[in-house]
């Protein structure tokens, strides 16, 4: 087991700024992060996960993103090697850090958002009915680097 610290409890304990029942629920996984998981509580980080990510989407705040990567990273690292739900956390983190390159603009980004997709695309089966959408996926985060790039390698 292993003991979780800073995804995503704020140092203060106090609420967080959101508002509302989003705010209520924030809070609440908050407080819940700071016990002992193991494997098998991959998912409920995933879902603390989900939680920020939605509060990024709606607040816009880089924090939010930031907590979503690191606790998507850690549900990464709890889910046992042979297990399917791998290829999706690998597709959360893609997003998460192509919404962090779309927001700060750093490169550095935009090369994990690219790892983690190229992953999820090598671990999907070529008749599984996601596939269109990995690759789709994986087209998008080219196409930026190619505008931003211009190396034509990206468009190949």
């Amino acid at each position: 087991m292993l003991k979780l610290q800073g995804c995503p409890k704020s140092g203060s304990g106090q609420a967080s700024e959101h508002s509302g029942e989003a705010g209520e629920k924030h809070k609440a996984t908050e407080v819940s992060t700071d016990t002992l998981l193991s494997s098998e509580d991959y998912e409920e980080l995933a879902k603390l996960a989900s939680s920020h990510r939605e509060e990024f989407q709606r607040y816009g705040k880089l924090d939010d993103i930031e907590k979503a990567i690191e606790c998507d990273n850690k549900a990464l690292s709890l889910i046992p090697y042979d297990n399917s739900a791998i290829a999706g956390q690998l597709t959360k983190l893609g997003i998460n850090y192509s919404e962090r390159f779309k927001r700060t603009g750093d490169m550095n980004d935009l090369a994990k958002s690219i790892e983690y997709s190229s992953r999820v695309v090598e671990l999907t089966p070529d008749n599984h009915p996601d596939l269109p959408q990995h690759l789709a996926s994986l087209g998008v985060d080219y196409g930026d680097r190619f505008r931003r790039t211009g190396d034509m390698n990206d468009l190949a």
